[in-house]
Parts: structure tokens; sequence; C-alpha cells
């Protein structure tokens, strides 16, 4: 449910200066003491012919929306504040309308989106660090989706195990198939210079070492291939951003690729070019990502993309409110309830007098589609990942209140079972953002 549209709707009904710019308007106070939303008074006087005072007075006196309990003026603003029971019942209801599509939006719709990987020597040589890359890249993949983008990405060492022949074998085969015109191109290019035997982009004047196109072997460097790659797929695609996934240290590669852009002008037109930067991962030994691909993800994916990380065996088996096991833990329990009432009343209204455990985690639940954007905005999907820390300590808090168990038979209001179903449909849609499947027993 979009507040802010109903609030510029009933607004504009007392002053008629037009939906969507009062929606431009309003504003969200970082500080809630101001209220859900604010409409800036001061910015309408023009139009208006009227004080900041009068024109907010005038808007509370004439007010009426079931949606909002409270109006209060504050110096130019008129500040909103949403009826939160009808909010904690809209919430809930959108949840269980929506089900698997409850975080989506069309935010992306008509836009494509090209992910692909920067992978340098060193991330080649580390399962480690190209197992983080991957999981990086499925989850941005999985979260520009949400939205309503179109993706394309690959990895061109897809179907290839880690040896340094089978790496090399796979980037010749793409060049060979997909990308050998354009580096062609590239080379015919006046800005291309012979220097050393090497055919190069000179980027000594933008204090950068030379942009190696061919070395003394005349073979095509990789970061050469990587160009040659992108401008074909910008021409096949069309896209409107690209983002480019690689280690913090081979960032240079990155502004040295655009620079090279640049001088050669072979432009990617108006598409945004981004880099995602990783830091470098290591497991202790023993650890088999295969065996236990979910917990190692959620551990990898707990901080920012751009932070080294040592995964412990004590970070993937430990029981705590931040491991994969907890949220295991947490989406069989929400299974279990429901199993046993058998039915879910959808119905069934949330009680004004709700305890301040559900009030919390309903708040929570609502947050996601915002979590997905910001996390989208970052590109960085761990913001999927503590959020779904967050849900997990509210959940708890609110199962512990509200939930009793005599033998096998489970104990709770039909509102509690109503949530605890919207629950379940969230933490199952957060998780397959970051690529683990959620389990209904261990």
């Amino acid at each position: 449910m979009n507040y802010k549209v109903i609030l510029a709707a009933s607004i504009d009904e007392l002053i008629n200066l037009g939906q969507d710019y009062i929606k431009e308007l309003i504003e969200i106070p970082r500080d809630k003491a101001f209220g859900d939303y604010s409409f800036p008074c001061y910015k309408v006087i023009n139009k208006i012919g009227k004080s900041p005072v009068l024109i907010a007075k005038e808007i509370k006196s004439g007010f009426r929306n079931e949606f909002f309990e409270k109006i209060e003026i504050s110096g130019g603003y008129l500040n909103f504040y949403i009826n939160k029971n009808i909010l904690m019942n809209a919430i809930i209801d959108n949840i269980l309308s929506e089900g698997e599509l409850y975080g989506t939006s069309n935010e992306g719709i008509g836009k494509k989106v090209y992910i692909n990987q920067f992978l340098s020597k060193a991330t080649k040589e580390s399962k480690e660090n190209y197992f983080f890359s991957e999981i990086i890249k499925n989850s941005l993949c999985n979260i520009f989706k949400s939205q309503g983008y179109e993706v394309n990405s690959e990895n061109f060492l897809e179907n290839c195990d880690n040896s340094m022949e089978s790496l090399d074998k796979a980037k010749n085969n793409l060049l060979n198939k997909r990308t050998e015109h354009i580096a062609e191109e590239i080379i015919k290019r006046k800005d291309v210079k012979n220097i050393n035997c090497t055919k190069v982009i000179d980027l000594r004047d933008y204090n950068m070492s030379p942009f190696i196109i061919k070395n003394i072997s005349d073979e095509l460097s990789l970061e050469a291939i990587m160009l040659s790659k992108l401008l074909y797929e910008k021409e096949i695609l069309n896209f409107d951003k690209c983002v480019i996934i690689g280690r913090k240290d081979d960032n240079i590669y990155f502004k040295k690729l655009c620079k090279a852009l640049n001088i050669i002008k072979m432009e990617l037109g108006k598409a945004s070019l981004e880099y995602a930067s990783l830091g470098i991962v290591k497991f202790e030994n023993g650890i088999d990502y295969k065996l236990l691909k979910g917990r190692i993800i959620f551990s990898c994916m707990k901080d920012s993309r751009e932070k080294n990380k040592v995964i412990l065996w004590n970070n993937i088996m430990n029981f705590n409110y931040e491991s994969h096991l907890c949220v295991e833990e947490v989406y069989i329990k929400g299974i279990k309830v429901l199993r046993e009432s058998k039915q879910i009343n959808f119905s069934t209204q949330i009680p004004n007098s709700i305890d301040m455990y559900s009030r919390e985690l309903i708040e929570i639940l609502g947050e996601f589609n915002k979590e997905i954007l910001y996390a989208l905005d970052t590109l960085e999907p761990y913001i999927i990942v503590r959020y779904v820390i967050d849900f997990v300590k509210a959940f708890n808090k609110f199962y512990s209140f509200n939930v009793s168990l005599e033998g096998e038979e489970v104990l709770c209001e039909p509102h509690v079972i109503k949530v605890i179903k919207a629950s379940t449909i969230v933490l199952e849609n957060a998780m397959k953002l970051i690529g683990v499947q959620t389990i209904e027993e261990i």
C-alpha cells in the first residue's frame, strides 16, 4: 500500500494542485516524532497565496482519511501519523495476498541490466574468492529481477573446474565465439599504440599504467577481453546498466577500462557502468562449500561485500541469532504452527491492543521492499541478510510471547497464525534473493 499516494490524493482534494505534484513534495521525516509523512506547506505559498501556517490549518481542518490517525502543525510543515492498526492489517493482508511476489515491484520494467565478473588471476586461483564472486553475482541478479529488470549475466568460467588450464580454455572459447571481431576493431583504433612490442592504450597522462590490448606474445590480455566483451554485450543487449563484479584490489583495472573506453571513443551510450568490489574470502580448513552451501552463503553475506572475511566452522555451525541455523529453526517453527492450525482465517483482524512484539515484527515485514531497493541501489546483498537477522530476532520475541505448546498442540490466537503465515512468506522470499532455499524440517 502506497501511503504517499493516498496522502497526496487526500491533500489534493483540499488544495487542487495535482496529485503528482503534491506527491513529489511529501517528505518522510528522519525523526518519527515528526510523523510518518510531512507536507511542506511553505513550498506552495506562491500557488495558493496564503501563509504556510494558514495553509496547514486549512488542510488539517478539512482532512479526512482513515489511514491517518493524527495530524500536527509544526512551523511550515504539516505532519501526518499513520493509523498503526490499519497499517498492521494492511501489511499482513498484502503479504498474504501477494505471496511469493511480496517484495517485488515494477520499478525496472523496460530496463536491462548486464552483470558480469572481472576475474583476475588472483580471483581465478582462489576457489573461495571465485565462490564468493559467484554468490554475489547470483544474488544481485535475483535482486534486480525482483524489481522487474531484465537481467543478463554470464560467467565465462561456467562449467569448468578451477584449474588454470581449464580457466584459460574457457577464456579463449569466449573470445573465439563472441568478442573477436570487437577486439580487432579496438586494435585498429588510432589511439592504440605499439610500445615495447605490445599494443596498448596509453594512460600515462592520467597517472595510470598503459591499458594492454595485446602482450608481447601477441595475445589479447584479460582486460582487453573484458573490454571487448562489454562492448559486444552492449551491442547485442543494449543494456541500461552494467555491473562488473571484481576484487577490491582490481578496482584499478575497472578505472583503466572506463578511461580506455573514453579514449578510443567506443562509448556505452547512456548506460551506466558500476563496479561492485569484493574483499578477500578465506575458509577454515575442512569447510566444503558444496556440502554446506546455504550456511556458507549466509555467513559470507552477513557483512559488506567489500570486507575481507574468514569463514570459520564456528561461524556456520553455531546456533545464534546471526546464524543460518537460527534462520532455519525460525522457518521450521513457523511451518509447524501452520501445520497444526490447518486452516488460516484470513478475515481475522489484528486487534487494536496488539502487543509490542507483534507490532515490531509486522513493521519489519512491511519494510521488506524498501530493504530490497536499498540493496539494489548500493549493490549490497548483505542488506538482505541483515534484514533477515533483524527479522529472526523480532520473530523469536513475538513467538515466545504469543505461542505456547501443550505437548504437540500449538496454542495461539487466530491473528497470530495469520502473522506467522506472513512471516514464513517473507522469510522464504528473502532467502531466495540470496540464493538459499528454506527447509521445512532438519
